[in-house]
């Protein structure tokens, strides 16, 4: 009888009391079986820890839960790693979750690329904080999935891929080594290393379901937005990439995002870095024209998003401290 590969599922988990039971069931729940988790609690301080030791006493599968003060996702990732022993590695963020099928379709993709070269992904489906299912990731970002040599794709932000379906090789992970300790988000930086010597294949199947939560960490771009501009520093070294280019259209896109968010401060610093970047004036005129245009296309939905609700709630407090004055007033003359 052939053994299957043991597949390895690192989950890192911080306060996620709400939805962590619903992660690691999404595990338990696979068609593949020849599955370990490995769940590190970093910290939390709500009951996800509690949640964690209750559910690995009653696991069907083999479930290792640890617990450390709280040192972030890189940390606890390689703490993972560090303690498992597939042939095959899946990370899943604790509020996150597997369809039933997702390991078994990475693992029949395997066979037909390189282990040590290849990087496994596939497509999403987005749910809310109740688990309600929304549209395909695709839908609401492009058409153009990572897929074959991606390293100037990943660094200059124009193809896509969900870090949570990323499956790759014990072997492959070795090659590039540990998660960075200096980064506070891990996947920006992992996936530049990877796609230095990894092939990336994309299977178009919604395999798993990424949450949206609006105070999750890759919502709360000004944390960790240096850590991009840190990881692209690091591959100065790969000959035939001009990186100061790649380096000023990223400044480019944060600075338009930026102020996609309403965030008018850091959109103008990113601005004038773009421009600061370039090294003839036309260029830097050029670089300031394509990025108002940007703004421009972009002050609908800001206005949408931002300006409306703002104006609604001072007007909303505005009125309600009128009626509460005449309440009060009221209740005096009674």
């Amino acid at each position: 009888m052939i053994q299957l590969p043991l597949v390895s599922v690192l989950m890192p988990a911080y306060n996620h009391e709400r939805f962590v039971e619903e992660a690691v069931k999404s595990v338990w729940d696979q068609t593949y079986k020849n599955i370990e988790l490995i769940v590190v609690d970093d910290g939390s301080s709500d009951q996800t820890l509690n949640i964690l030791q209750k559910l690995c006493a009653i696991s069907p599968i083999s479930m290792k839960v640890y617990t450390q003060q709280n040192h972030g996702v890189c940390y606890t990732m390689n703490k993972c790693f560090e303690m498992s022993h597939g042939d095959w590695i899946a990370g899943l963020a604790s509020d996150d979750k597997y369809q039933n099928n997702f390991i078994e379709r990475m693992i029949a993709s395997t066979k037909y690329h390189p282990m040590e070269s290849t990087v496994f992904h596939c497509n999403a489906f987005c749910i809310d904080d109740r688990g309600v299912m929304g549209a395909k990731y695709s839908a609401l970002k492009s058409s153009c999935p990572l897929q074959g040599n991606s390293f100037l794709s990943i660094a200059n932000r124009e193809n896509w891929i969900i870090p949570g379906t990323v499956f790759v090789s014990r072997s492959l992970h070795n090659i590039v080594g540990e998660w960075d300790l200096s980064l506070i988000a891990e996947d920006f930086d992992m996936l530049l290393r990877l796609s230095r010597v990894a092939q990336f294949v994309y299977i178009d199947e919604p395999l798993f379901l990424t949450r949206k939560l609006h105070n999750s960490l890759g919502t709360q771009r000004r944390l960790w937005i240096n850590d991009v501009f840190s990881a692209l520093e690091k591959h100065r070294d790969f000959n035939g990439i001009d990186f100061n280019k790649i380096i000023t259209h990223r400044h480019e896109i944060e600075s338009v995002l930026f102020y996609s968010d309403g965030d008018i401060i850091r959109a103008v610093h990113h601005l004038l870095n773009a421009i600061k970047l370039r090294s003839e004036l036309s260029k830097k005129f050029i670089t300031f024209l394509r990025v108002v245009y940007l703004f421009i296309t972009a002050t609908p939905r800001v206005i949408i998003m931002y300006v409306f609700p703002i104006r609604i709630i001072r007007l909303t407090r505005k009125y309600k401290h009128r009626l509460m004055t005449k309440i009060k007033w009221g209740l005096h003359g009674i």
